[in-house]
């Protein structure tokens, strides 16, 4: 299932909930930090916009389109990408990642099982700026969910 992957992949790129990593502190003893080029005084708090590196056009081309086949190589293997980060990275990754993907996977493709989803007659497309704060969301929108005959 190489494509519900790739499209989870999208969906986290795209529609992410946390725009803002937590922050972390330079935390070695008693030393400032040079990082690219860039000194950043011990002590200092860093906060990593996620939503920028999300949407940023270096990394993904055209992040305005929901495009799962970014993530999919010509092998038809999930492309791990280094610029995907809802769970964060490294050391301080989130410890729930792997159970947050399980439970992603078996939510959308129980309701894509079950479910027909389209839009009520007339209703616009809904919008796909989220709506700011410390976390995204989405604007209200209706959806019609119809049951599938298995």
């Amino acid at each position: 299932m190489p494509y519900t992957d790739a499209t989870i992949n999208e969906i986290l790129r795209f529609a992410n909930v946390a725009p803002l990593a937590v922050p972390h502190s330079v935390l070695i003893s008693d030393k400032d930090v040079t990082f690219r080029g860039y000194n950043i005084p011990q002590g200092t708090r860093i906060i990593i916009n996620l939503f920028d590196i999300h949407m940023d056009r270096k990394y993904w081309g055209d992040p305005d389109n929901f495009r799962p086949e970014r993530f999919i190589e010509s092998s038809g293997t999930v492309r791990k990408d280094e610029a995907l980060l809802p769970f964060g990275q490294g050391k301080r990754s989130c410890v729930g990642e792997s159970l947050a993907r399980t439970n992603l996977f078996i939510t959308f493709t129980s309701l894509l099982q079950n479910f027909a989803l389209r839009l009520p007659e007339g209703v616009p497309q809904p919008s796909t700026e989220p709506e700011g704060g410390l976390t995204f969301t989405t604007k209200p929108f209706s959806i019609l969910m119809k049951p599938r005959n298995l």
